[in-house]
């Protein structure tokens, strides 16, 4: 249905004798913010990583816009639209930080020696672009002022904005965000997520965000899914599935 930019259906992944994904199915509405929560080691960036095709399911589909995608590349499903920040962020420390958005754009036609040497006009006009589009980014998150520093010289909560403009330059119907409150103050955890609320509600982009800062998802997401040992164990509108007694089990460590 195209209702659902995001169908997975059974899908399985083991490590040796170790479920890490269980069985999994949900749907994700387009536009939509849903939100991943759950114990540490209950399977949620072992799950992205399926989605985003690092790992190949051992069992289970998985859908992205109606087409299936479990087993293709990464940089396949990238070009489909469908991109992630990790809960590490991932930055050149030897470029600016506007080029290391550059750099995440798709489809840029001096990736490849000959294409540069051949297209030389097309791709300078493309470059002039890209690099606009990257500035009104870089504004859109309040990091135009660092636009010529090294990712070195930002904050960790700066250094996740990055990531999630490295995402946006790549023009995505959907972003996969692991944990993009994780270790920075709480006045700059709000500002992502008032950019992320913003996003979808201007732009309709459908966000899938693992946060263990659960005042943060909480008054963000539409919907909640609740991993533990690699299985959906609640799921629901937020406050709602906080009130589960499996979910308040899990967090309390008495879940079986």
């Amino acid at each position: 249905m195209r209702e659902y930019v995001l169908r997975l259906r059974e899908v399985t992944k083991r490590f040796g004798g170790l479920k890490a994904v269980d069985g999994v199915s949900f749907d994700v509405r387009k536009g939509t913010i849903v939100g991943v929560i759950g114990p540490n080691g209950s399977g949620k960036t072992t799950l992205f990583n399926l989605i985003t095709g690092v790992y190949r399911p051992d069992g289970g589909e998985i859908y992205f816009e109606g087409k299936p995608i479990h087993g293709l590349e990464p940089h396949r499903i990238y070009r489909m639209g469908l991109v992630r920040t990790f809960q590490i962020p991932r930055a050149f420390y030897r470029m600016t930080v506007l080029d290391n958005v550059i750099l995440a754009a798709r489809d840029q036609i001096g990736d490849g020696l000959l294409s540069a040497l051949l297209k030389r006009r097309r791709w300078r006009k493309q470059e002039a672009r890209l690099i606009e589009k990257a500035m009104d980014i870089l504004e859109f998150l309040g990091l135009h002022d660092h636009a010529n520093s090294s990712p070195a010289s930002i904050s960790g909560g700066q250094l996740r904005l990055l990531e999630l403009a490295r995402a946006l330059i790549s023009d995505p119907k959907m972003i996969l965000l692991d944990e993009p409150a994780s270790g920075i103050a709480p006045s700059l955890a709000k500002r992502i997520f008032g950019k992320i609320m913003e996003l979808r509600s201007t732009f309709g982009i459908t966000f899938l965000i693992i946060e263990h800062r659960l005042e943060y998802i909480m008054d963000c997401a539409d919907w909640v899914l609740v991993l533990h040992k690699g299985r959906i164990i609640g799921e629901g509108r937020p406050y709602e599935v906080m009130e589960s007694e499996d979910v308040l089990k899990a967090y309390l460590g008495e879940a079986s």
